[in-house]
């Protein structure tokens, strides 16, 4: 009992000539340690971190991992594409502002830009809805856990097929970019429409997104144009808030073309 008595007070004596060693910890909280604790009482806290010894950074698509003390903090990578919509097309590099044409002019419609896996079963590991511009601009910024890998670039639209890159993407920093709208072979399969000027664009009227444009969707078409439906409507392929007989010659034309979304 005299011998745990002396321990103590050789202790408590120990901090009293060297006050500093209560404040020898000093790196923030913020760590990847192997063990950890927080204690706080009426005249101060005490927190501590054990960290491994010697640090490394293993890194894989969608996942960084520090053993050690500082998780590094990636900066973000931007994608950039160039895209435009079959039926909204104007030409000369333009398309229609489906959404709000008088307050926004210059967006044309929000789309679904994805990362797929370059390897099999090329599973969708990132996905951000953006805005896409008349002038066929789109850009989105994934986390930086992506920045050095290839990943298939997938976009979706709402009344579109949806359309891959032709082959995997190397996203960089400070920024990645991709054109949908030169040539056919930038998209997988060479899925794209070609438009009246030499451009290409990704194909309109998978109206209810099963990847396919068939009967269903001219079907949806066909009844939404009797009815003359106006607005911002999935049926509305050449996005001018109309649902009339443009609509329904394009719908007529691209299903009889058995179109289907192509992936690897």
């Amino acid at each position: 009992m005299k011998y745990i008595l002396f321990k103590i007070i050789a202790v408590i004596s120990l901090f009293s000539v060297f006050p500093n060693l209560l404040k020898g910890q000093t790196i923030s909280r913020d760590v990847n340690p192997s063990a950890a604790g927080f204690f706080s009482a009426a005249n101060g806290s005490l927190s501590w971190t054990m960290g491994e010894t010697f640090q490394k950074t293993l890194s894989a698509p969608n996942t960084i991992l520090t053993q050690g003390f500082q998780q590094p903090e990636a900066a973000n990578v931007t994608l950039e594409l160039t895209l435009f919509i079959e039926g909204y097309y104007q030409g000369g590099g333009t398309q229609i502002a489906s959404v709000d044409p008088v307050n926004y002019p210059t967006l044309s419609d929000t789309i679904t830009i994805e990362l797929a896996s370059k390897d099999i079963p090329y599973s969708i590991l990132q996905s951000k809805k953006t805005t896409l511009s008349t002038a066929g601009f789109a850009s989105v910024s994934f986390p930086g856990l992506v920045q050095g890998f290839q990943y298939f670039v997938v976009v979706r639209h709402r009344n579109s097929l949806q359309t891959w890159s032709a082959t995997p993407v190397s996203l960089a920093l400070p920024k990645a970019t991709y054109n949908f709208s030169l040539v056919s072979s930038s998209a997988f399969g060479g899925n794209l429409a070609p438009l009246f000027d030499g451009r290409y664009g990704i194909w309109s009227g998978d109206v209810n997104q099963d990847g396919l444009v068939e009967s269903t969707d001219y079907s949806d078409v066909e009844n939404a144009s009797q009815i003359f439906l106006s607005g911002y409507e999935l049926t509305d392929l050449t996005g001018d808030g109309l649902v009339e007989s443009a609509d329904y010659s394009l719908i007529e034309n691209n299903s009889q073309l058995f179109l289907i979304y192509s992936t690897p």
